[in-house]
């Protein structure tokens, strides 16, 4: 209770000022908390370090660094499209809110590991493009993922394995999505009809077109799915092998690039004055073309 009022006294301080916040980052120093920055770099508003932080509503286009220490931070209602590669670092992140922005699967790669509850619904991101969402390999990002919302996505064809998804899992809503057509493996199918698993999806009781590799079925719930058949050969065995490491491997492939493009956003420096002052990789990177009709040669190579 008394960290809902800090928060609303919060939302309260920087509710007039929300058209100019952009720019989520820490303050100087560290110690004092995050701050809200405009384009120009000024601070428009504080954020006490605290639990539970509320800056839902506040124009956030662009996330420097997630507010440190917090327990619970809800982000929703912004224009968010990726979370920095350093939230991974907040080791005290159990609880994240970042529905109603612009994000993409990719951000399932930078969520810090402590997470147990998050909310991705609605992600206009995610909605476009959202065929890698459940090939992500969320047992390993989020090993104690409890609670996860996809409300929303416009989610069409999903399949789930139990390899997409850590243990600890116990709800998981894709409501919202009304033109999703949803396949399990066996594993998955047996998790998902016991008791003490909530799945939130728009009731569908029609018989579903399911693949050659699978069969209809419905849930104890009445909802229809396609369950995978179980490997009987060899041969079968190394396909289902096959499938399953395809979470792992496009998980790596999105951490590459996401650390890539940290890299090269880092060389976005202003040109030296000459030559001589290009002594690191970064500036080289950045300014390599810039010189290049400059520099006369000095060996032709046929």
């Amino acid at each position: 209770m008394h960290c809902a009022r800090l928060a609303v006294g919060f939302l309260l301080l920087v509710g007039s000022m929300s058209s100019m916040a952009t720019v989520l980052d820490t303050c100087e120093p560290a110690s004092l908390g995050s701050c809200l920055r405009n384009d120009q770099g000024s601070i428009v508003a504080k954020l006490d370090v605290q639990d539970f932080i509320n800056i839902s509503h506040q124009t956030i286009s662009t996330v420097v660094k997630m507010p440190r220490n917090a327990t619970r931070i809800d982000l929703s209602y912004n224009q968010i499209k990726s979370l920095p590669a350093n939230s991974t670092d907040n080791s005290s992140l159990q609880f994240l809110n970042i529905s109603h922005n612009d994000l993409d699967q990719s951000v399932v790669a930078v969520l810090p590991s402590t997470l147990t509850d998050l909310d991705l619904s609605f992600n206009r991101g995610i909605a476009q493009n959202n065929s890698l969402l459940f090939q992500m390999s969320w047992s390993f990002f989020t090993p104690q993922l409890t609670h996860l919302s996809c409300r929303g996505n416009n989610l069409t064809s999903v399949t789930i394995s139990a390899e997409t998804f850590p243990d600890s899992l116990a709800s998981l809503d894709l409501s919202d999505n009304p033109n999703m057509a949803l396949t399990l493996d066996q594993t998955t199918f047996e998790r998902f009809s016991k008791a003490n698993f909530s799945l939130g999806i728009s009731r569908q009781f029609l018989r579903p077109t399911c693949g050659k590799d699978s069969t209809p079925n419905a849930l104890p719930t009445g909802i229809a799915v396609c369950v995978q058949r179980v490997a009987t050969t060899n041969s079968s065995t190394g396909s289902s092998t096959l499938v399953s490491t395809i979470p792992i491997v496009v998980s790596i492939t999105i951490v590459v690039a996401i650390l890539l493009r940290s890299y090269l956003i880092q060389c976005l420096c202003p040109p030296p004055p000459d030559l001589d002052d290009m002594e690191t990789v970064c500036s080289s990177v950045c300014h390599a073309d810039s010189y290049l009709d400059t520099r006369s040669p000095t060996i032709a190579i046929p």
